[in-house]
């Protein structure tokens, strides 16, 4: 009788062990590589004029250890609430005063990092998790987030908490679970203290409409238990209650001019110019790129699976991306990077769908042809930014500016157009997920070159290169002025890097917030003084001008003058000359 032969088994190839790695193992790689993008090098480039804001009012809490009403250039601000503040402060403490209190928004993007694999394993399985996960990491500017000091990655991670929160109860027995009410109240309480009221707001734009879709609205009994509600208020209350006893006309300010007429552009003063929607669409899809590529297919993917499954939690991604998209899309005071916490959702929807399309590749299903659209896409894209970005950037850059971002920029693109080139040959093989893999691959590269990026562009719009090349001398003899416009927090940056109280111009038609109405005049000094002052000349002015405005408007600076500096879109001019 001759032996029957055994069939053989498949050759995986000598990278089979990555395929077969366990989650666990693909999450701390994907952890290890999200630190490296975040945290390394974080003292270049500078703080910019939004982040100086954050970095100066937690210098001076901690410089004058009043922890409960924020101030900056030696004035209240009660303009957000404390928590980012009180974290910066904390890094400053342990590291001194550099820009490693980045950090705080590199760590809540990598907590991201890590609720995201959760909510994809729990909704889906472990795959739509990791694939999440690697999404959310490789979306264009997450990096860039990531590396910036703002509130953004922090409400964005906490938003997360909550819904995770929501997920854990609605999957427990008898809709019980300690660990998820926890995080559901925990994460609105620090939210709140983050961003205000949208730190409640957003959860619940992201969960009732699911609540609706999936008609369990007589479910929200089993998400407002009293534990969770306390734990709220205790983390909410004190900072609030105590804010408002200390300083006048807080609770008007904080309530109806900071949230609600902010909402309709309507806040005084008007102290941020919203974005129109042809701006933020665009900018808002560039952060999702390359996945945005994918998320229609992936957001019909979805629908049909809530439409079939009919729960509140496999209708959330929609929801959640879908509402907050919708909200601030209707707000008339909108600016780009309200949308980020959106972001994670479109992770989650992008992530099971590339799980499903791994799936049904390994089940021998041949790839549908318009996925070649997302590495062609990727190849043309580069291709063109390499050959455009020289002529561009020397167009509109300073020559000495464009001499270091040329060479990044073409190697940039470069690197999106191999990518693009093998992730197309992949799929045309059939081999789905790999190709995605080497898009995911190609974008870590593409984070890092970003974050290279900011760098290379401090000298345009960066306060600290100038305030480096300022003569020491002159500056300890110089009383600083600076041109307050609209955005009069834009001087958080100047007060920062040159650590002293600057005086400020008041802003044509300014309207202070209530808090401030006793303290206007030390605020701010008024223009036709400080005229009289300048022109007078019995001491020397240094005026950093407004970098909202043109530097080519000779008229509008008080005369005599002479220019000391410019750079990072600013002038700074004086009104005796220079020895």
């Amino acid at each position: 009788m001759m032996a029957t032969k055994l069939p053989e088994k498949p050759r995986l190839g000598k990278w089979a062990h990555l395929a077969t790695a366990s989650p666990a193992a693909w999450l701390a790689t994907f952890c290890l590589l999200g630190a490296l993008l975040f945290f390394v090098g974080l003292e270049q480039p500078g703080f910019y004029d939004n982040e100086g804001r954050y970095a100066e009012v937690a210098r001076e809490m901690l410089l004058t250890g009043d922890w409960l009403t924020p101030h900056m250039n030696g004035e209240v601000f009660l303009n957000k609430p404390p928590l980012m503040f009180w974290l910066t402060a904390g890094v400053f403490r342990l590291a001194g005063f550099t820009e490693a209190a980045r950090s705080v928004s590199g760590l809540a993007t990598l907590f991201t990092l890590l609720l995201l694999y959760d909510l994809g394993r729990r909704l889906w399985k472990p795959a739509a998790g990791l694939w999440s996960t690697a999404i959310f990491l490789t979306m264009s500017l997450t990096t860039v987030e990531a590396r910036s000091l703002r509130p953004d990655a922090l409400l964005t991670v906490l938003l997360c908490l909550t819904l995770w929160g929501v997920v854990r109860i609605r999957q427990a027995e008898e809709r019980r679970d300690p660990v998820g009410m926890a995080a559901l109240w925990g994460g609105v309480g620090v939210a709140v203290m983050t961003k205000g009221l949208l730190g409640l707001a957003l959860p619940v734009l992201a969960f009732a409409p699911a609540l609706l879709l999936a008609r369990e609205t007589g479910e929200v009994r089993y998400y407002l238990r009293w534990p969770g509600l306390l734990l709220a208020a205790a983390l909410v209350l004190p900072w609030h209650l105590a804010a408002g006893v200390v300083n006048e006309g807080f609770w008007w300010d904080y309530v109806v001019n900071q949230h609600f007429l902010v909402f309709f552009d309507r806040k005084f003063p008007r102290d941020h110019i919203p974005h129109p929607l042809w701006f933020t669409w665009p900018v808002f899809t560039a952060r999702l790129f390359p996945w945005v590529l994918l998320l229609p297919a992936a957001w019909l993917l979805q629908v049909r699976h809530a439409r079939a499954a009919g729960t509140a939690v496999d209708w959330l991604p929609l929801t959640w991306f879908g509402a907050i998209f919708l909200f601030f899309s209707s707000a008339m005071g909108r600016l780009e990077h309200h949308f980020i916490p959106a972001v994670p959702a479109a992770a989650l929807l992008v992530g099971n769908y590339c799980a499903h399309l791994q799936e049904k590749a390994a089940g021998g299903h041949p790839p549908q042809r318009w996925l070649l659209f997302l590495p062609g896409s990727l190849l043309l894209l580069g291709a063109l930014g390499f050959t455009a970005a020289p002529v561009l950037l020397n167009s509109y850059v300073p020559s000495e500016v464009a001499g270091t971002m040329t060479p990044l920029a073409r190697f940039t693109m470069a690197a999106v157009a191999l990518g693009g080139l093998f992730s197309l040959a992949l799929v045309l093989r059939g081999k789905i997920a790999a190709g995605l893999v080497v898009v995911a691959g190609t974008f870590l590269v593409f984070g890092a070159c970003a974050a290279r990026g900011l760098s290379a562009a401090e000298p345009l719009v960066g306060a600290r290169p100038l305030i480096r090349g300022l003569d020491p001398a002159l500056l300890a003899e110089s009383e600083i002025a600076y041109e307050a416009g609209e955005e009069y927090q834009q001087c958080g940056v100047l007060d920062y890097y040159l650590q002293r109280k600057i005086l400020l111009l008041e802003p044509p038609g300014f309207i202070p917030p209530t808090y401030l109405k006793r303290d206007i005049s030390r605020l701010f000094v008024k223009r036709d003084r400080f005229q009289q002052d300048w022109t007078h000349g019995d001491r020397r002015y240094l005026l950093f001008t407004d970098p909202q405005k043109p530097l080519d408007r000779p008229g509008d600076f008080p005369q005599p003058y002479y220019e000391v500096a410019r750079g990072g879109g600013r002038i700074v001019i004086t009104n005796l000359p220079l020895r």
